[in-house]
C-alpha cells in the first residue's frame, strides 16, 4: 500500500511512466554507446558485430546487401566536422538517450530527496 501512495505522489508526475522511460533510455544508451565505441576504436568492429558482408553505400546496394554494417558504415552514419573529423551518429543518439534518462529520473530523485527533507524537518528538529 505504501508503494501505491508513493506512486501517486503529486510532486512527481506519473512516476511509473518515468521509470519505464528511464529503463528504455538506459537500454538505448547502452546500445548506442557500444556502437559508438566500436565505430571509434575498432576499425573492423562493425563488420564483426554485424556479420561481415558489407560494402558501403552504392556498392552495398548494387550487390543487394542489407547488413547493419552497410548502414552503420554509410556516409549518412557520420556527422562530418571536417575532412578528417567525423562524429558517429550513434554518439548523438547516445547523448539524446542520456538526456531522456536524466530528464525522466531527475524528478523521481528530486521528489524523494525533497520529501525526505520535509520528513526530517517534521521530526522535531526545531523543537
Amino acid at each position: 500500500d505504501n508503494d501505491n501512495d508513493n506512486d501517486n505522489d503529486a510532486s512527481c508526475w506519473n512516476p511509473k511512466i518515468r521509470k519505464v522511460f528511464t529503463a528504455l533510455s538506459t537500454i538505448g544508451m547502452a546500445e548506442t554507446g557500444y556502437l559508438s565505441y566500436i565505430k571509434l576504436f575498432d576499425p573492423n568492429g562493425m563488420n564483426n558485430i554485424c556479420g561481415g558482408g558489407g560494402g558501403t553505400g552504392a556498392a552495398a546496394a548494387s550487390e543487394g546487401l542489407s547488413s547493419c554494417s552497410a548502414v552503420l558504415n554509410s556516409p549518412y552514419a557520420t556527422i562530418q566536422i571536417s575532412n578528417e573529423v567525423g562524429i558517429p551518429l550513434t554518439l548523438a543518439g547516445f547523448f539524446a538517450y542520456a538526456a531522456v534518462a536524466i530528464l525522466s529520473v531527475g524528478p523521481l530523485l528530486f521528489s524523494k530527496s525533497q520529501s525526505q527533507e520535509v520528513e526530517d524537518s517534521d521530526t522535531g528538529a526545531d523543537i
